[in-house]
């Protein structure tokens, strides 16, 4: 339940963040690229799809840590492994 400030901008900041995805769809290389180099810091995850457990538990650990909620995720869903990958800029 909301116990945050009560003000428009505030509460439908909680709202998204309860009911959005934690991360950003990346759909290939060069968007994961682009991705990065936006961000001073980021993360890429890699899945093989999206119907991935270890995805679901790795976004309901960003939505509950609040220390990641400042780091934009990003996602690339295809090939053969999980990857999780933590860039800052220099």
């Amino acid at each position: 339940s909301y116990r945050g400030a009560r003000k428009k901008d505030k509460m439908v900041a909680w709202l998204k963040k309860q009911v959005l995805s934690p991360t950003i769809k990346l759909n290939n290389e060069e968007e994961v690229k682009k991705f990065i180099s936006e961000n001073k810091k980021s993360l890429v995850l890699r899945f093989p799809d999206e119907k991935n457990a270890d995805y679901d538990s790795l976004c309901d650990m960003i939505k509950k840590y609040k220390t990641l909620e400042d780091i934009p995720a990003g996602v690339l869903f295809g090939g053969n492994e999980i990857q999780v990958t933590l860039h800052i800029a220099e």
